[in-house]
């Protein structure tokens, strides 16, 4: 019994100071891009030499990418390709998905272009249109969905404009959540063991109404 109960300890010991670890690693990045001066750059190449360091894991670039993304565009005009999109720092969500998939190919990434629908009024219950797009990135063997349009803010309706302010829940988000307000055109994207009809999707009281106007 108490040797059973010093491997539970040692586990969750282990667990939590992987945790700690993780947190004080993806701080340091977060310090490193808020250092990054605002500039307008000549290629995505240039702007890759700016995210990454050299030292970062495959794990570590992704979230950096996807870090820098989210803190310098905001939902406004087409930016129509990738450069730019981040030298006027605006972009609807296709944009926000291509410059993504830029970056993460330059440092050998698999980062998947996905589209379907997101659910943001009542007025969607009932209704599929594919007006949304986001990302499946292939991060150690392991696919993980970003939605970087929603992680970087909201759409404020009373302002009628958008409302920069970060949320992870859309970094490498749970598909069980996910599938919530997000219903890819592709149903393998949905990550899930047991994929949900597009019927039960749609006749789903769930919607996201801070994202109202963030589509395609």
């Amino acid at each position: 019994m108490l040797k059973t109960l010093f491997k539970l300890g040692l586990i969750l010991f282990l667990l939590c100071n992987s945790a700690r670890v993780v947190s004080q690693e993806l701080s340091l990045i977060d310090n490193h891009l808020a250092k990054l001066q605002i500039q307008n750059y000549s290629s995505i190449e240039e702007l890759h030499e700016k995210i990454l360091k050299t030292h970062y894991s495959e794990e570590q670039k992704v979230y950096a990418i996807a870090k820098f993304i989210t803190n310098n565009i905001a939902y406004g005009t087409r930016g129509i390709n990738p450069l730019n999109t981040i030298n006027t720092r605006q972009g609807v969500c296709q944009d926000y998905a291509e410059l993504f998939i830029a970056l993460c190919r330059l440092s050998n990434i698999e980062n998947n272009y996905v589209t379907g629908n997101g659910k943001t009024s009542s007025e969607d219950i009932g209704f599929y249109s594919s007006n949304h797009a986001w990302n499946i990135v292939k991060v150690n063997e392991q696919y993980q969905i970003y939605d970087l349009t929603w992680a970087a803010g909201g759409y404020d309706n009373e302002k009628n404009t958008f409302k920069k302010k970060f949320n992870p829940q859309y970094f490498n988000a749970d598909p069980v959540s996910f599938i919530s307000n997000h219903y890819p055109d592709n149903s393998k994207w949905q990550l899930l063991d047991i994929p949900l009809s597009k019927k039960d999707y749609i006749n789903s009281p769930t919607f996201s109404p801070e994202f109202k106007n963030l589509s395609l």
